[in-house]
């Protein structure tokens, strides 16, 4: 392999870890709005469950 091909081959795979990196920025913000979203989900009323104290 000759020095042309090995500095494409070094930018090449430096394309791929930037996008990756974006990628995986982007799934990390993702996550966390869905764990927002989830504690900020109001609880579900269940009016026909009542709680009762272990006999």
């Amino acid at each position: 392999m000759n020095q042309d091909n090995l500095i494409s081959l070094i930018g090449d795979l430096a394309e791929q870890v930037r996008l990756l990196r974006m990628e995986n920025t982007e799934t990390q913000k993702a996550v966390k709005q869905l764990q927002r979203e989830e504690n900020n989900t109001p609880q579900t009323e269940l009016p026909h469950v009542v709680p009762r104290a272990p006999k």
